[in-house]
């Protein structure tokens, strides 16, 4: 039974998780920048610990930071939420290297279904239709037009290392397409530490259906 929990993560997504463990007897630990020191998860939490400036790369993403963190307070889990680091597969390596408990997926599993041109890979490796786009990580604009040529318009321009609906940009034409893709790729930089960016034919008028599955 976990004894005291990290929440590294902000906002609604912490709000949730800490009422949750706090509903099981789990002592609970917020981390916060700068810019969210008020914040109700903040006011929540058994504790709260401020890892950096309002900049996410400097304390929603910095691993070391959160880390230390779970060390000072004397946490024996870690809980990332979702988006941030949740999908960051040396972040769940990192965690249980030290010692620590990581409320999500091995480092093993996040790496070929956290990253989404991993997850296409391997779902078209089992024979599972995809939708067509590219084969791999689109390494720049030169490389988006040779994919846009092949799949047609509209396309859909997306973060490899995306959760949460960020990093995302749909193109109906070539000069949308020149805008949104560096677009995408500093959204995708900033939310998650990683721009690196794949595409998608977009599917109009989908249906979605999702399925969690817990393992």
């Amino acid at each position: 039974m976990l004894k005291k929990l990290l929440v590294a993560n902000r906002g609604e997504i912490a709000v949730r998780i800490i009422r949750a463990a706090q509903d099981l007897g789990i002592a609970t630990v917020a981390v916060y920048s700068a810019a969210d020191a008020e914040s109700l998860h903040v006011q929540l939490a058994d504790e709260a610990v401020n890892i950096g400036p309002p900049a996410a790369k400097k304390s929603y993403l910095n691993v070391e930071a959160i880390l230390k963190a779970a060390s000072d307070t004397g946490c024996d889990s870690v809980h990332p939420g979702y988006g941030f680091l949740a999908e960051n597969a040396a972040f769940s390596d990192a965690v249980t290297g030290a010692g620590l408990v990581f409320v999500g997926p091995s480092g093993d599993a996040i790496r070929m279904m956290g990253d989404k041109v991993s997850a296409r890979s391997a779902a078209a490796a089992a024979g599972v239709p995809v939708v067509p786009g590219s084969a791999g990580r689109v390494e720049g604009l030169k490389a988006g037009r040779e994919v846009l040529t092949a799949t047609g318009l509209p396309v859909m321009i997306k973060a490899a290392a995306g959760g949460g609906g960020r990093g995302i940009r749909i193109a109906n034409s070539l000069a949308e397409f020149e805008q949104a893709f560096p677009q995408a790729e500093a959204e995708a930089l900033a939310a998650f530490g990683d721009g690196g960016l794949y595409m998608e034919k977009v599917i109009g008028k989908a249906r979605h259906i999702e399925v969690q599955v817990l393992a």
